[in-house]
This record gives structure tokens, C-alpha cells and sequence, in this order.
């Protein structure tokens, strides 16, 4: 997957889309590639957003019963409600 962020304190991805394979992705990407370079982000926590580099979920996910719109964030080990700022 490649994740686009149009604000440097996103919380999440503007845009995503999927390759079959790190090169179609590179192909199409790499002149548009800051000195940064790529982020690797590793495989999120269960129910987590895989596009956050924070661990934050839909509120209620880990239960089933989802509440869109709403987020949590593990703060210390414990879930919190998530406000953005």
C-alpha cells in the first residue's frame, strides 16, 4: 500500500492505493518522493488504522460494535478517547 498525507501532523492518509509489488509502486512514486524519502510504517496493532503512525481505532471496533467517526488512541496502555487538536 502507498499512503499519501497532505499535512505534516496527519493522523491518517488523504489517499491510498495498492500495488501488487513494492516496484509497480516505485515506478509510479519515485519522482514524486521528497529527500525523506519512503516511511515504512510497520503492521498496526489489532483493530488499529493501518495508515496512523500512532495506535488509534474506530471506538467500539474491538467489539464489534463500531462507531464511525469516533477514535481511540493507546495512550500508557490504556485506549482514550481521541480529539484532535
Amino acid at each position: 500500500m502507498v499512503y499519501l498525507y497532505t499535512s505534516k501532523d496527519a493522523i491518517s492518509c488523504s489517499f491510498d492505493h495498492y500495488y501488487p509489488d513494492i516496484e509497480s509502486a516505485l515506478e509510479e512514486w519515485q519522482d514524486e518522493i521528497d529527500e525523506q524519502g519512503w516511511i515504512h510504517i510497520e503492521d498496526p496493532l489489532l483493530d488499529c488504522q493501518h495508515d496512523a503512525f500512532l495506535p488509534i481505532r474506530v471506538k467500539g471496533r474491538d467489539s464489534g460494535n463500531p462507531q464511525w467517526g469516533q477514535l481511540e488512541i493507546l495512550e500508557d496502555g490504556v485506549w482514550t478517547e481521541y480529539k484532535e487538536e
